[in-house]
């Protein structure tokens, strides 16, 4: 069973739309996602992967309901999330949490831990007061903090005890899918692992559903079921994370992998750099977007837009195919 359904995704930020410009009818918008299609499983890890700016955190942002969608639908346990009233969409909160990728920024520095972890249970009444403290020295040890730094403030913490910490107040709310933007992007790699392989036993614990987001292919390896490669708020390529990591097929899937560097003699010979820019997301190219920046475009590539059909036991979206 799916728990998590997107279909045909859009989301444009206005810019430049001041009266003036709506009176002229010269309002711009970012297309930040442009009708993105995917399903996430209970229990599964799907990564959503891409250059910066591509688009993958406005579809985190978006499930969860920090914005709009400006078209398409979003299907919780096969329920169309628009169609909630306020209380069931209040509920769906304590079901749907996200695990931020700064964590000197996402926890409230006049907060002690304690404030921190207790404010959302407090909120949607997860446990009893006289059970509460219990029950967050018990989500603490979970993630490995020590129940003594209960009153100690987030600027006491190293980065790597930041996130711990974050992940903690996520799952105070007991939920079933969580998003995880970029969760490891801002600590020390001495300490990625070390979160990365906390996430992967707390979803065995628990059975938590991940949407995780990152733009480094190797720890997308790591962590990941299935991958779906972005770029200019499109999918290009999704399917099975061994099928994409053992024989990529779109060019662009290609060329990220050809784009990491490798410590090995060969690795001169293979390493390359992507070329050109990542086309306006104010005005999107005719065609396939990545046709600007592709060594096999051909004039169909410059017209037509390709859709995602099934290539070697995975979609993607090629004129090449």
């Amino acid at each position: 069973m799916n728990l998590l359904e997107v279909n045909e995704l859009e989301k444009h930020f206005a810019v430049n739309n001041g009266l003036f410009a709506r009176l002229k009818g010269n309002e711009s918008f970012v297309h930040a996602v442009n009708g993105v299609s995917f399903s996430i499983k209970k229990g599964e890890t799907l990564s959503l992967v891409g250059e910066s700016g591509c688009g993958k955190s406005t579809i985190g942002r978006t499930v969860l309901g920090l914005y709009h969608p400006s078209a398409g639908e979003i299907k919780y346990e096969e329920k169309n999330i628009s169609d909630f009233s306020e209380r069931e969409k209040f509920k769906l909160k304590e079901k749907m949490q996200m695990i931020f990728q700064d964590p000197y920024s996402s926890l409230n520095p006049r907060q002690k831990v304690s404030e921190i972890i207790s404010e959302p249970i407090r909120t949607h009444n997860i446990v009893a007061k006289q059970e509460e403290e219990d029950y967050i020295l018990n989500l603490l040890d979970k993630v490995g903090v020590d129940g003594s730094y209960l009153n100690r403030y987030p600027h006491q913490f190293s980065g790597g005890q930041r996130q711990r910490i974050g992940i903690a107040r996520s799952l105070a709310m007991k939920p079933e899918f969580i998003v995880a933007d970029e969760p490891i992007s801002a600590l020390d790699v001495s300490i990625q692992a070390q979160i990365l392989n906390l996430m992967m036993d707390l979803q065995e614990e628990f059975g938590l559903t991940y949407l995780f987001i990152a733009h480094d292919l190797s720890v997308v390896k790591h962590i990941s079921d299935r991958v779906a490669i972005m770029y200019l708020g499109k999918i290009f390529e999704i399917g099975n994370k061994k099928d994409i990591f053992a024989n990529p097929v779109h060019p662009y899937t290609k060329a990220l992998f050809n784009s990491i560097p490798e410590l090995s003699i060969k690795s001169k010979e293979k390493f390359s750099v992507l070329e050109g820019d990542v086309p306006d997301p104010i005005q999107l190219p005719t065609g396939c977007y990545f046709h600007s920046r592709c060594e096999y475009a051909k004039d169909i590539c410059l017209k037509e837009e390709p859709l995602l059909k099934e290539v070697e036991g995975r979609q993607t979206a090629c004129h090449l195919y």
